[in-house]
C-alpha cells in the first residue's frame, strides 16, 4: 500500500505475514562469534551458504540442524540475518511465516517460526533457508558478511547461535580466491515515456494510456520499484492493469524486484471528464523509485523523472 509518497510494504512469505519495522542490531541479539550452546540444551549448526549463478542473479540454500538434548520440548523461533541486502527469501518446510525487520548493518533480520513447530525432546529437526541476490554473475567468485543463525525465545533472548559463511560461484564454477560482493549503495534509475491521446468513450469522457519505461542500471537492495504519474488538473490516474497495485497516482510495477539492466513497460490508463477542451491538454510526469526500508540516494536524478504530452480528442 501506498500513503503519502511513502510504501507501506507488506510481503506474504509462505502463509504468514512478513511487515516491515526498524530495530538496532543490538535490539535484535545479531551476535557475531561462532556458534555457542543454549543453556535450556539447545543446539544449532549451519552449513556454508553457497550462492550459484542463474539467469536471475545468484540463488542458494543453506541447511539448519536444531537439536534439544533437553528434558522438555521448546517452542523457540528462528532468526536469519541475511548476508547481503534484500537477499533472504524463504524457510523450507515453510507454513510459520516470518517478521522482518531493518537492521543498523542496512540488512535485514528475519524472525520466523521453526518449521514444524515445537522441538521435542531428543529431537534432530532439519530445515533449509533460501536466498537470492538480483546482481549480474561474474567469472570469479565473491564473498560476503556470514549468515547468521539464531534461536530466540519468545521474549527474544538468544538461545543459541550459528554462523555460516557466504560464498558467490563464479560463472566458470569456481569458489576459491573469492573477492568481496559490494552491494550498490545508491539507486540508478532511468524513466521514459511516451505521449498520450485520449479518445471519446460512449459516455462523452475521454480516456487514453500512457506507456512508462523503467530500468533500473544498478543492484541495490528493493524489492520493487514504484512509478508515480502526475497528470494536469481535471485529468486522472485509473490505474494500470489488474496487475499493478496502483493508489493515488503511484503504482508499483509487477514482477518484483528488477536486476541490474532490466526494463518493464507500464501502460497508465488516464482519464478526462466529458466536456474536456479537445486539443493539446499540457504535459503530465511520470517518477521512479525503488521501494525498501530506506531512501536510498540517486546516482543521477535527472533521468528518474519523465515528462509526456497530452492530446484530447
Amino acid at each position: 500500500m501506498i500513503f503519502g509518497g511513502r510504501s507501506l510494504i507488506i510481503r506474504i512469505l509462505g502463509r504468514g505475514l512478513l511487515t516491515a519495522a526498524v530495530v538496532s542490531t543490538a535490539a535484535l541479539g545479531v551476535a557475531t562469534a561462532p556458534a555457542q550452546a543454549a543453556p535450556a540444551d539447545l543446539t544449532v549448526s549451519a552449513t556454508r551458504l553457497v550462492l550459484e549463478p542463474g539467469e536471475r542473479g545468484y540463488t542458494g540454500t543453506y541447511h539448519v540442524t536444531i537439536t534439544n538434548a533437553g528434558d522438555e520440548a521448546t517452542s523457540a523461533g528462528v532468526r536469519i540475518l541475511e548476508p547481503i541486502a534484500a537477499s533472504f527469501r524463504q524457510l523450507r518446510p515453510g507454513g510459520g511465516g516470518c517478521l522482518t525487520r531493518f537492521t543498523e548493518s542496512g540488512r535485514t533480520a528475519n524472525d520466523c517460526v521453526v518449521p514444524g513447530g515445537a522441538v521435542q525432546p531428543g529431537e534432530v529437526r532439519r530445515f533449509r533457508v533460501d536466498f537470492g541476490v538480483l546482481t549480474t554473475p561474474q567469472a570469479f567468485a565473491m564473498s560476503a558478511s556470514d549468515t547468521a543463525t539464531q534461536l530466540v525465545s519468545a521474549d527474544l533472548e538468544v538461545l543459541a547461535t550459528a554462523t555460516s559463511r557466504t560464498l558467490f560461484r563464479s560463472t566458470t564454477g569456481e569458489l576459491t580466491r573469492p573477492r568481496p560482493y559490494v552491494q550498490d549503495d545508491h539507486t540508478d534509475l532511468t524513466v521514459s515515456a511516451g505521449d498520450v491521446r485520449l479518445t471519446e468513450q460512449a459516455d462523452g469522457s475521454f480516456l487514453g494510456t500512457v506507456p512508462l519505461t523503467v530500468r533500473s542500471n544498478g543492484d541495490a537492495p528493493h524489492w520493487d520499484l514504484i512509478l508515480n504519474t502526475v497528470v494536469p488538473e481535471g485529468f486522472r490516474v485509473l490505474g494500470a492493469g489488474n496487475d499493478a497495485m496502483c493508489g493515488g497516482g503511484e503504482c508499483v510495477i509487477p514482477g518484483g524486484a528488477f536486476l541490474p539492466g532490466e526494463s518493464r513497460t507500464l501502460e497508465v490508463e488516464v482519464s478526462a471528464p466529458a466536456g474536456t477542451p479537445l486539443g493539446d491538454a499540457g504535459t503530465g510526469t511520470a517518477e521512479g523509485r525503488e521501494s525498501w526500508f530506506t531512501d536510498l540516494p540517486e546516482a543521477d536524478p535527472s533521468d528518474n523523472t519523465a515528462t509526456f504530452r497530452l492530446t484530447v480528442g
